[in-house]
């Protein structure tokens, strides 16, 4: 598993073996919620808070997926889309190109990384 801090929600995310990812109100860690990643069997691999104005959260896991969660509304802290990768993923890496464009960098068990840009 692993612990980050997000200054922009502000939060602390956790990320688990047990396939969940939790969201703790910072300073205080009030827990705000578990979210479901993946099937039990599989882990979380890595998180990535992705450029504003998107504000989602993307998430790898063992089971070959890429998942989005919306983090930043406390009412719809929940799935938002999840994508199949052709091999595991374990990096991942979002940014805002000059124009704007997000994009986000998968990096896989294969050694691949793979630019895509989003909405």
């Amino acid at each position: 598993g692993c612990m980050m801090l997000f200054p922009r929600l502000p939060a602390y995310l956790t990320a688990s073996n047990d396939g969940t990812l939790r969201v703790w109100r910072a300073p205080t860690l009030e827990h705000v919620a578990t979210l479901r990643v993946c099937s039990r069997g599989f882990e979380v691999n890595a998180t990535v808070l992705l450029p504003q104005p998107l504000g989602k959260v993307a998430v790898a896991s063992s089971d070959c997926h890429v998942s989005y969660f919306d983090l930043l509304d406390d009412d719809r802290c929940g799935l938002h889309g999840r994508m199949l990768c052709p091999a595991i993923p374990i990096a991942l890496h979002g940014w805002s190109l000059s124009g704007g464009q997000l994009c986000l960098a998968i990096g896989d068990v294969a050694g691949v990384a793979r630019p895509l840009p989003l909405g």
